[in-house]
């Protein structure tokens, strides 16, 4: 038998002894006592910038994980690029604050958020929209899937859990640069239609006052109106064509 708390641990049966591994929430929740001496090796870990998982047999704390994981290569020049297109990059992690922190600074992000599990990731985004802003959350595992789906663009990595896929809205590689490329498709895409709507205003405006005007016959006002289609469609497909 086995149960998984989500964001927090997992726990079961193993020879009928009864295991828990996860963080300290996990240990909050179980009401699962930490010594003085085993404090003062999570805060070393965690000076170090490491998360700790806690291994527990019959509720006693018999091993320390401590627990990291590597910056890609390509991190910080890509929230560098980011931040330059004018959006604020935020880091929200479930692990200690500590860790975050270390990892924020690495990478050039000034507003990072800790031990935000599950539903306090979502509650951010939450706080974040309510103000009126455009969220994009990018997350791969399974206690991603929440904020996922309530911001407003989910974006999953293909070697994620198959739960962040599904809900995701967007799926990249493994390089972040990817992430910048959905951007620019996405800044692209925005311009476009904002030129199309352009477009069809003035030629049609064009057509509605030389109509009125009598300069332009019935024929010659739908040749205008089409045009304006014409113009837009072609104007539609103009980044297919765009060079890289």
């Amino acid at each position: 038998n086995s149960d998984y708390h989500i964001g927090l641990g997992v726990e079961g049966e193993v020879n009928d002894t009864h295991l828990m591994l996860g963080s300290s929430k996990l240990l909050e929740k179980k009401h699962i006592r930490v010594s003085k001496k085993i404090k003062e090796i999570v805060d070393q870990l965690h000076d170090k910038g490491e998360s700790v998982l806690y291994l527990v047999k019959e509720g006693k704390i018999v091993a320390l994980f401590g627990i990291s994981d590597p910056l890609k290569p390509e991190s910080k020049e890509v929230v560098k690029i980011l931040q330059s297109m004018g959006r604020e990059v935020i880091l929200c992690s479930g692990d200690n604050e500590d860790a975050v922190k270390k990892i924020a600074q690495a990478v050039g992000i000034k507003k990072y958020y800790g031990r935000a599990f599950p539903d306090e990731k979502a509650k951010i985004i939450k706080k974040l929209k309510a103000k009126g802003r455009k969220v994009a959350f990018v997350g791969d595992g399974v206690n991603d899937s929440p904020a996922l789906s309530v911001a407003d663009v989910g974006i999953s990595i293909r070697s994620g859990a198959d739960i962040a896929i599904e809900v995701a809205d967007v799926v990249i590689g493994e390089s972040m640069h990817q992430l910048i490329d959905a951007f620019k498709i996405s800044d692209d895409a925005l311009n476009n239609i904002k030129q199309n709507f352009k477009i069809n205003k003035v030629v049609n405006t064009i057509g509605l006052i030389g109509s009125l005007a009598g300069v332009f016959n019935p024929a010659m006002s739908t040749i205008i109106n089409n045009g304006a289609s014409v113009l837009m469609g072609i104007n539609a497909i103009k980044p297919i064509f765009k060079e890289k």
